[in-house]
C-alpha cells in the first residue's frame, strides 16, 4: 500500500497524532525532544489543549511538514504512512517475541541477571511500579524494551 489521502477536515489533534505515528516517536520521546511532559504530547493529540506556536513550528520542522499545513484544517496533505499493515504486523510480533513470562521474581532475576546487573533497582516494588515487571494471574511477565529497539531497527533496513 502507498501513501493515501486524508478527509479533507482534518483536525490539528489528528494531525499531531498520525504524524508522530508516521515519524515512529513515542509520546515519551516526542515530550523529550519538545522538552515538554509526555502528557503535554497526549494532551495535544487529546484535542484537550493545543501546543504553543512555538512548540508549533518545532513539531513542523520535526516533521517536515509546512506550520500552515498543521494549522489549516482544510489543509490537502497525505498523512497516513508509508508504513504498510504488513509492516505493523511484523512490529506487533517483534514485540510478542521480546516478552518473557516467569513463574517468580527469582525465576527472572536468575534468567536476566537483572539483580546482579541492576542492585539498585532490584527489588520487586520498584520492578512493579516502574512496569519492568507487571503480574498477571500469578506469572511475572517481562518486555525486554533494548530486544524491542534492537528489532526496530533490523525492520528499518
Amino acid at each position: 500500500m502507498g501513501e493515501c489521502e486524508v478527509d479533507r477536515e482534518i483536525e490539528l489533534k489528528d494531525k499531531l497524532y498520525t504524524l508522530r505515528k508516521k515519524k515512529g516517536y513515542t509520546q515519551s520521546e516526542l515530550a523529550e525532544m519538545l522538552d515538554v511532559s509526555r502528557q503535554s504530547v497526549s494532551h495535544w493529540e487529546l484535542g484537550t489543549i493545543r501546543p504553543s506556536t512555538l512548540r508549533l513550528k518545532k513539531l513542523s520542522e520535526l516533521y517536515s511538514v509546512p506550520l500552515e499545513i498543521l494549522l489549516d484544517d482544510e489543509a490537502d496533505v497525505q498523512l497516513h504512512p508509508k508504513d504498510t499493515e504488513g509492516q505493523e504486523t511484523e512490529k506487533i510480533e517483534l514485540a510478542e517475541k521480546c516478552i518473557e513470562i516467569y513463574d517468580s521474581v527469582e525465576e527472572f532475576y536468575k534468567a536476566t541477571g537483572w539483580k546482579r546487573d541492576n542492585p539498585e533497582s532490584a527489588n520487586l516494588e520498584y520492578l512493579l511500579q516502574h512496569r519492568i515487571l507487571v503480574e498477571i494471574q500469578g506469572k511475572m511477565w517481562y518486555f525486554s524494551r533494548i530486544r524491542y529497539d534492537d528489532g526496530l531497527k533490523e525492520l528499518v533496513k
